[in-house]
């Protein structure tokens, strides 16, 4: 599908705005297929199609202009990731909603990602920035099939087993995060990615005895992620963390953890 979109731009069309615009009206279209006609036989066929498109999509971008980043294992996460979350919405309303924000994700990462000679908002760092929520927006979206299928078990068994491939999901995703702002081999984040998959799992462990429903329990254990790989992201820094300057951010979040506790989370 990619392909022939691609062969058919001209010099004159190939921006960014008619490339990413291109790859979110395909990818929404892949995904309606999926959504429209639920068999394996349906599924299989276009995911190949779609994932290899965006392969083409990807590395045709990077011959002709070059990427900000090399944000291929992310955009192939977010595919994954988001599927996962849709395969779990019952209301079609919100699977609808899901697609086109799938979509709209997908063409501003192919139409920002390209290298361009722009200043101001189209610059490197605001991509970048948003290329990191995109992956708490993954991890977020993994943890949330994760709760809704260890709900299905009332033994401790799945549970247990998602709470591990929760902390493995979250070494993971610390990683796609910290090599959005340092360019160095991954041996040198192993030790740092074992201790956040630990500390992710008992997070994990802990959280889900709480009386929630799957999202909610996503969003809570995404948050407390968030703010740990950021913590340790600021560690690698050259100035390492300066707590003066974090010291407003933790209390800010403690506070808003509580409240979503104590104002939302209760009535769910």
């Amino acid at each position: 599908m990619y392909t022939i979109f691609i062969l058919f731009l001209q010099d004159s069309m190939n921006t960014p705005l008619t490339i990413g615009t291109g790859v979110g009206v395909i990818s929404f279209i892949a995904l309606l297929l999926i959504h429209r006609f639920p068999s394996l036989a349906i599924f299989f066929p276009v995911m190949i199609f779609f994932i290899g498109g965006l392969m083409l999509a990807y590395w045709y971008i990077d011959i002709r202009h070059g990427w900000k980043y090399p944000v291929f294992p992310h955009i192939i996460v977010t595919v994954l990731s988001l599927f996962a979350l849709l395969s779990i919405l019952e209301l079609p309303e919100l699977r609808y909603m899901l697609m086109i924000i799938i979509a709209a994700i997908l063409g501003i990462c192919y139409g920002w990602g390209m290298n361009q000679e722009d200043a101001t908002w189209k610059s490197e760092k605001p991509f970048r920035r948003f290329v990191a929520i995109i992956v708490a927006l993954d991890a977020y979206a993994v943890m949330s099939f994760f709760f809704a299928l260890a709900s299905f078990d009332p033994s401790p068994r799945l549970p247990l087993i998602f709470t591990i491939l929760g902390g493995a999901l979250f070494a993971g995703m610390s990683l796609l995060m910290w090599r959005l702002y340092f360019f160095v081999k991954i041996k040198a984040f192993i030790f740092w990615m074992v201790i956040m998959g630990i500390m992710s799992v008992e997070i994990i462990w802990v959280v889900h005895f709480l009386p929630f429903g799957p999202t909610v329990l996503a969003l809570l254990t995404t948050w407390l992620w968030y703010v740990a790989q950021l913590l340790v992201r600021f560690h690698f820094s050259s100035r390492g963390i300066v707590w003066e300057r974090q010291k407003f951010f933790l209390i800010a979040n403690s506070i808003l953890f509580v409240l979503l506790l104590w104002l939302f989370v209760r009535w769910v």
